[in-house]
């Protein structure tokens, strides 16, 4: 059950729109630390085998939540990404190399489809690792020229992998709204072509509500004119406000 659960949850916190003032949004996110305390066989650090239907695995899903649940503690003390902080530091580069130790598969009889799946969430990790904890905006050089390239690729060849099944199968939805919040304005054409194929597809789903999400974030972006405060304001996930507006909290699954 905690296996289940999980995996909905840790994508789901990474979307609260955290208060400063307000605890409800943590008590949502509390239980992911609470079970593996009681039972901490249960716990998914360092398990690195690869889920055989989404393409993730417990380690993965473990960084995320601790990307998620530092950024949200900086956010509640309302603390920027600042080098000097040793705190911070030794979190991003402890994250990091936790990453970088996820390698993949070298099974030649492996489910190459599985490998696009970890390859888009993988990458979505690093962005999500960047922007959240060291406040890198969607202009980044390194999220531009290495690791969004990347998810583009892993998400055009999934497509094409999964052919008729499309809707059918499971999909890396996070690794798509990630991707969505960063991409420049050229590739949005990409990014819709994504969404148009799977609400076609999968119309009863969260794919509508994703592809509104993203939509309206674009709409932000491009209507702010106060890019001093967007810079100023690079710690803060652009898209927690704008979801908080829609009143939407869909895990990305």
């Amino acid at each position: 059950v905690y296996t289940f659960f999980i995996e909905k949850n840790v994508f789901l916190g990474t979307c609260l729109n955290i208060s400063n003032e307000g605890e409800d949004s943590i008590d949502d996110i509390q239980w992911s630390t609470e079970v593996p305390s009681v039972f901490p066989f249960l716990a998914s650090r360092g398990r690195m085998e690869v889920d055989p239907c989404m393409g993730l695995s417990p380690e993965l899903l473990d960084i995320i939540f601790c990307i998620s649940d530092h950024a949200r503690r900086r956010h509640v003390l309302g603390h920027c990404f600042d080098e000097n902080d040793t705190n911070t530091r030794q979190i991003f580069e402890t994250i990091q190399q936790r990453l970088r130790c996820i390698k993949p598969t070298e099974n030649s009889n492996s489910n190459q489809l599985m490998e696009l799946h970890s390859t888009a969430f993988e990458e979505a990790t690093w962005i999500y690792l960047y922007h959240a904890i060291k406040g890198e905006t969607y202009q980044s050089e390194i999220i531009q020229s290495i690791h969004l390239p990347r998810i583009i690729n892993a998400l055009e060849q999934i497509h094409k992998a999964h052919g008729a099944q499309l809707g059918f199968l499971p999909y890396p939805m996070w690794a798509l709204f990630i991707a969505s919040c960063f991409v420049l304005e050229d590739d949005r054409v990409k990014i819709l072509e994504f969404f148009t194929v799977l609400k076609y597809k999968k119309p009863i789903s969260n794919v509508p509500s994703t592809m509104a999400a993203v939509e309206a974030i674009w709409k932000k972006r491009d209507l702010s004119s106060d890019k001093t405060t967007m810079a100023s304001s690079r710690h803060a996930a652009t898209w927690t406000h704008v979801i908080s507006q829609l009143g939407w909290m869909m895990p990305f699954t």
